[in-house]
C-alpha cells in the first residue's frame, strides 16, 4: 500500500463490520493511517458492536481521530464516537439499500435444486432456539410452505446471486442476520428478524435500519428467543403488514 499511496487522490474505507474490534485489533490500517488524513473519508462504515475491547481502545482513538468527515451505518456507532473522541459522525444506509430492486433483481440466479412449491427462507448465523425452529416448522406445515434453510442444508448451494433470487422469490424471511433483513426491506417482503443467539449483542444495525424505515414490529427481540404460544398470531400481523420504503 505504501508504494502507490501517492497514485491516488483519496482513500476510503466502509466494508461491512470493516471497524469491528474482532477485526481491526490493533491494526491502524483500517484507519488508512497510511494517507493524510484530508484524503481519507469512511463511508457508510460499520462497526458491527459498539464494544471495543480496552487492549485496542488507543488504536481506535488514533484512528478515529486521524480519519476525516465520518459516516456510519449504526447510530450506537455514532454515540459511541462521540463519547470516544468528542467528535460528531453521520449515519447513513448501508450501500446494498442505495440499489433499486430491480437493478438487484438482474443479479439473482435460480439455485440449482428443486422448488416444487411456495417456500419461506430462513436465514440465520447464530443458532436457532428450540421454539423458534418449532414455530418456523410449524408455520411452514400450516400453510404448505417448503423451507429453504439458506445458512443450514442448502448452504453449499447459495451464493450471493442465489441468496438475492430466494429471497426476492420467497413468501416470508426469518432471520437473525442485518443483510437478510435488508434485502427482506428491498424487495418489500414479509420478515421477522431476532435478536441473535450468541454472546455478543449485533443487533445495532438492524435496530438502525428498522426504525429507519419506522417497522420495527419486525424485530422479535425477546430473552432467550423463547417463543410463547401466540407467536404465529404475531407472524400472521406481520403477513398482513404493508410498508413502503
Amino acid at each position: 500500500m505504501l508504494k502507490c499511496v501517492d497514485d491516488y487522490d483519496f482513500y476510503c474505507v466502509g466494508s461491512d463490520q470493516v471497524w469491528n474490534a474482532a477485526l481491526v485489533q490493533n491494526n491502524s490500517f483500517f484507519f488508512m493511517d497510511f494517507a493524510e488524513s484530508k484524503r481519507t473519508f469512511p463511508l457508510s462504515t460499520s462497526m458491527g458492536t459498539a464494544y471495543i475491547p480496552d487492549k485496542y481502545l488507543d488504536t481506535y482513538i488514533n484512528g478515529l481521530k486521524h480519519v476525516g468527515n465520518i459516516s456510519v451505518r449504526e447510530e450506537n456507532a455514532k454515540k459511541y464516537i462521540k463519547q470516544l473522541i468528542d467528535r460528531e459522525s453521520v449515519v447513513l444506509l448501508d450501500p446494498t439499500l442505495l440499489i433499486s430492486p430491480e437493478k438487484w433483481i438482474t443479479i439473482g440466479e435460480k439455485p440449482k435444486f428443486d422448488i416444487s412449491k411456495k417456500y419461506i427462507v430462513t436465514y440465520f448465523l447464530g443458532p436457532l432456539s428450540d421454539t423458534q425452529k418449532k414455530y418456523i416448522d410449524e408455520y411452514a406445515k400450516l400453510n404448505d410452505y417448503e423451507i429453504i434453510e439458506m445458512n443450514g442444508k442448502f448452504k453449499d448451494y447459495v451464493g450471493p446471486s442465489e441468496f438475492i433470487y430466494l429471497i426476492s422469490n420467497s413468501e416470508f424471511v426469518f432471520t437473525d442476520s442485518f443483510h437478510g433483513t435488508a434485502f427482506s426491506i428491498i424487495f418489500n417482503k414479509s420478515f421477522i428478524v431476532f435478536q441473535r443467539n450468541n454472546s455478543y449483542d449485533m443487533s445495532s444495525r438492524i435496530i438502525t435500519v428498522l426504525n429507519k424505515f419506522d417497522i420495527m414490529d419486525h424485530f422479535y427481540n425477546k430473552e432467550n428467543n423463547d417463543l410463547p404460544e401466540d407467536f404465529l398470531g404475531y407472524v400472521k400481523k406481520i403477513e398482513n403488514f404493508n410498508y413502503d420504503i
